[in-house]
């Protein structure tokens, strides 16, 4: 009978033996241990039940796990986002309005403390009612829905380090540089202009490696970035490097340049320290070699005269932002931020027409295209008991066209993960970059040409508001995970 029984146990265990290596265990799909706990028989109630045994090396296995866990970070940003605009001399319920859903997922990990790999996949769909009426783009008595999805690679960088001394960073990544809040003139690795009302920097990294070199001790940095986004040969490679010095307790000075085959080359300075409850910021660039046009002249579409294009590429033009900050701290627990800050940019235009001219023609960026601008905020976070709720405002003006946009932001963030955005904005102003639409010369002039030239640039302007949108409600919710 022993003897059966032995047979028996040695069939049964070869068998088991056999299909564990004809079948790949999850050890060998994901990795991880290969062994197995032993399993033990008891009966319970008369009825047999199987459980799993103490392993032997539980612990190991355990610190394993976790150290492998340990490695990589997985979480993103969800946001839901809505808009309802108030277009001048259209109800409210005829104006348009607009939705988008973004989601931003991010791969973090460690694989060992030298080296370090970084992805953010940014997912996001757009859908707004866009008019189809030929006479004003802000009229939706014709409208249609139109939906977008887009996907795009965020950051995707790698990172390590040579001897404990130079850092280096390959990839697409963010690099920000300047003191400014509305304006960046010194960001000069930064293709698009940050929105300076928006709660959440939505613009996408650039591909470049970057070499850091830093004191600790000093509290110096350099930096060199080699910058490979929009290239068609092999020297289109811009390069860019920065100097930052500590100064004093609290202070910082640093020096930037940046240049690139064909493109404008560009140098600055910028500083900020603390003075007392006031924190100071200043930034000043300087730009040459620039192959864009300036216009001068007039538009005057009825006579057809139109502002003409110059080009004067060893002209130095100079960008300067002022910001003061005061930190106003009224109870142990609470403050209130006040700032102002002024915008000298001599590549922008004192006319309103042809800094009209130049947005319409790719030549200006938006905020950039006034001589002078001035700037107002307050913040105010988390106020008394009011511990998950913290209130904006924001307000630019464009001294040069003498149009205004203001915004009121509430946050309030509940269950301790989600946050509700609710704001409002309204402009102020006739026409200009701020409460942008097209100027009434501009149709009236072109209904004043003779035939065929009145046909060829009506279908050119259609597309364009003919109504200023005055006021927009927005809002939405978002989450970190």
């Amino acid at each position: 009978m022993k003897i059966q029984t032995l047979t028996l146990l040695s069939s049964v265990l070869f068998s088991t033996h056999a299909l564990a290596q004809a079948v790949p265990s999850e050890a060998d799909l994901f990795g991880g241990s290969s062994e197995e706990a032993p399993k033990t028989e008891k009966k319970v109630d008369g009825k047999t039940s199987t459980e799993k045994a103490e392993p032997k090396k539980l612990e190991a296995n355990s610190q394993e796990l976790a150290a492998l866990k340990d490695t990589l970070d997985i979480g993103g940003r969800l946001e839901l986002r809505a808009n309802a605009n108030k277009v001048d001399d259209q109800r409210f319920q005829e104006s348009p309005q607009s939705q988008s859903k973004t989601a931003d997922i991010y791969f973090d990990t460690r694989p060992n403390k030298d080296v370090r790999a970084f992805l953010r996949m940014r997912f996001y769909e757009d859908s707004q009612r866009t008019a189809t009426n030929t006479e004003t783009v802000t009229s939706t008595e014709k409208s249609s829905t139109n939906t977008s999805i887009q996907s795009a690679i965020d950051e995707l960088w790698m990172k390590w380090d040579i001897a404990d001394t130079l850092f280096v960073t390959a990839g697409k990544q963010h690099v920000k540089w300047g003191r400014g809040r509305f304006w960046n003139p010194i960001d000069f690795t930064a293709k698009e202009v940050r929105d300076p009302f928006a709660l959440y920097d939505r613009r996408l990294g650039q591909e470049m490696i970057k070499l850091h070199l830093p004191f600790e001790k000093a509290g110096h940095n350099f930096y060199l970035i080699g910058q490979f986004d929009e290239l068609s040969r092999n020297d289109d490679v811009g390069a860019a490097g920065r100097a930052e010095f500590s100064v004093g307790d609290n202070g910082e000075l640093a020096f930037s340049v940046q240049t690139k085959r064909n493109q404008t080359l560009r140098y600055g300075i910028d500083t900020g320290f603390g003075l007392g409850n006031f924190d100071i910021g200043f930034e000043s660039a300087w730009l040459t070699r620039d192959t864009k046009a300036r216009y001068e002249g007039e538009l005057d579409i009825a006579n057809l005269k139109f502002p003409t294009e110059n080009f004067d590429s060893k002209k130095v033009y100079n960008q300067t932002v002022l910001n003061l900050e005061y930190v106003w701290k009224y109870s142990d627990d609470d403050s209130l931020n006040l700032g102002i800050e002024g915008f000298r940019n001599e590549l922008g235009y004192d006319s309103r027409l042809l800094e009209f001219y130049s947005l319409l023609n790719g030549n200006s960026k938006l905020l950039y295209a006034g001589r002078e601008y001035l700037a107002a905020y307050a913040r105010l976070a988390a106020p008394g008991n009011w511990n998950d709720t913290s209130f904006i405002v924001n307000a630019i003006q464009n001294r040069s066209d003498e149009t205004a946009l203001a915004r009121l932001t509430m946050t309030h963030t509940f269950l301790k993960q989600i946050t509700l955005e609710a704001y409002v904005s309204r402009c102020f102003g006739d026409y200009g970059e701020l409460c942008f639409k097209v100027p009434d010369s501009i149709f009236q002039g072109i209904s004043a040409l003779p035939e065929p030239i009145k046909s060829n640039l009506e279908p050119l302007v259609a597309s364009l508001p003919r109504k200023t949108t005055r006021t927009v409600f927005g809002g939405s919710l978002s989450m970190s995970f």
